[in-house]
């Protein structure tokens, strides 16, 4: 489960941490070859760099950018303005989603949308004057029946 798939692996190659090349100190005096330290090196930096690493570079130091919150201020700060200050947040999410998720819509899907919105809130007015209209008939019927007795 914690193991980088094939794509993964190639897209933090640069990022895999190499050894460093140490001479052990009875290498330093040569051995019976008489073969020198430097080939000594070369072969050890021969054979680290045929094997990959098998750890990488710890990269806590690397600080995220805030490249996508600024841009999303810039934006929320053009529509914002002082004739729209009294928007509910629920409408500028909304806006700002679908400004920035253009692909995702179409000007139809919209327009369907709002008329929806538009209808359910009819009828909710509609169903409110209605209530209020049942709870006048009920308050006229009870001071109608109250002055009758």
């Amino acid at each position: 489960a914690n193991e980088l798939t094939e794509a993964e692996k190639n897209a933090v190659l640069n990022l895999r941490a190499r050894p460093a090349i140490r001479i052990e100190s009875g290498e330093e005096t040569g051995s019976a070859e008489g073969e020198d330290r430097y080939a000594r090196l070369a072969r050890k930096v021969k054979k680290l760099k045929t094997g990959p690493p098998e750890v990488y570079i710890n990269c806590d130091f690397i600080l995220g950018t805030a490249v996508e919150v600024e841009r999303l201020w810039s934006l929320a700060k053009c529509m914002l303005t002082d004739n729209r200050r009294g928007m509910s947040t629920l409408m500028v999410q909304t806006i700002l989603f679908l400004k920035e998720n253009r692909e995702l819509w179409t000007d139809t899907m919209v327009y369907d949308c709002i008329g929806n919105v538009k209808r359910n809130a009819g009828n909710e007015r509609r169903r409110k004057r209605e209530e209020l209209l049942e709870e006048q008939d009920a308050m006229q019927a009870a001071l109608e029946e109250a002055s009758r007795m």
